[in-house]
């Protein structure tokens, strides 16, 4: 009985380490939204300090909400379904570093180009995993799962 009780709080503190240390990569200076800030403060960081002022956020807010009435072609205050669908195929169209990873991994039928039932495959899964995997690379293997938004 004690072995048993052994092994299950062993078993438990393992799990529960390696649920904190992905937890920690994830939200963390070095993990996928470290990245992101960083490249944000890189945008908007206009006095070098490495830090983003309150004028430097405001800047920040505008770029997004002009990228956001963009996406709203309609112009009702919401981005629908084939709003965001329509912006998507944009940016691969511009952006060809982007087209190659998602050719890589969306072509099913590796004929070099993206059908509309690839680029919405490829636009839900993006959407749902904030498009960090890598070509090939299997579903639950990839690191940086969208989670809640990190509190500092």
């Amino acid at each position: 009985m004690k072995r048993n009780i052994l092994t299950i709080i062993i078993l438990s503190s393992i799990l529960t380490g390696g649920l904190l240390a992905e937890e920690e990569k994830r939200k963390g200076p070095k993990g996928e939204r470290g990245k992101a800030r960083k490249e944000m403060v890189k945008k908007f960081d206009a006095d070098g300090d490495g830090k983003l002022s309150t004028k430097e956020k405001a800047v920040a807010q505008a770029d997004a909400k002009k990228r956001r009435e963009a996406m709203d072609t309609n112009s009702d205050g919401k981005i629908s379904k084939e709003e965001r669908f329509a912006a998507f195929k944009k940016r691969i169209a511009d952006d060809e570093k982007l087209a190659t990873r998602v050719k890589a991994r969306f072509d099913a039928d590796s004929n070099g180009e993206l059908s509309d039932a690839e680029l919405t495959k490829a636009a839900a899964t993006m959407n749902k995993r904030g498009a960090k995997g890598k070509p090939g690379e299997d579903k639950k293997n990839r690191k940086g799962k969208k989670g809640k938004k990190s509190q500092k």
